[in-house]
């Protein structure tokens, strides 16, 4: 190595951050439900700030200011709670940001595409089976979505699958479909 007396020289500290959503979340979330989002830091996430936000795009590509869902304090830590996720994420584009407030070059990391779907609930039957052919068995459901959504109705003789053949009815809207030589 060789001297130059007319090069100054100045080390410089590098700071690496390094931002990850991990544990991956779920395929599909619902409407209503609550969802744990968490990450892993690498660096000092502190100066000028250690706040971060969580940003959700309903197309999978841009994350609008106006879907923060981060709400104040900022979380700081390595999760943020996101409750009662609202019927108007509902997409099968979504994706998940969680952006460090502290960075001038937009240290950030975003989930993989999921799903926000609505939730549905079985009413009735709750129980009380088995059933046998013939007989007759009010079918009820309660929902998140909306009144133009469209549902099909399946029964399983194993507990595991739901074959074509065992599809009873489909929903659109309040309009109920019967299948299969199924009456209603």
């Amino acid at each position: 190595r060789v001297l130059d007396p007319t090069v100054n020289s100045v080390s410089t500290p590098i700071k690496i951050y390094d931002l990850a959503i991990s544990p991956a979340l779920p395929a599909i979330l619902r409407v209503g439900g609550t969802q744990l989002i968490q990450w892993v830091k690498t660096g000092a996430f502190t100066s000028p700030s250690a706040d971060l936000k969580v940003f959700v795009s309903t197309d999978g590509t841009t994350f609008p200011p106006a879907n923060e869902i981060t709400t104040l304090p900022l979380p700081t830590g390595s999760s943020f709670n996101w409750a009662n996720i609202p019927a108007s994420y509902r997409s099968n584009t979504v994706k998940v940001r969680v952006e460090w407030q502290g960075s001038p070059t937009n240290v950030r990391a975003d989930s993989p595409l999921i799903a926000i779907k609505p939730n549905v609930d079985l009413t009735a039957p709750n129980g009380g089976g088995p059933y046998g052919a013939g007989t007759g068995l009010a079918i009820n459901f309660t929902h998140t979505g909306n009144s133009t959504d469209n549902w099909k109705i399946w029964y399983s003789t194993d507990g595991t699958g739901y074959p074509l053949g065992n599809e009873i009815a489909t929903v659109n809207g309040t309009t109920v479909t019967p299948l299969n030589g199924n009456t209603f």
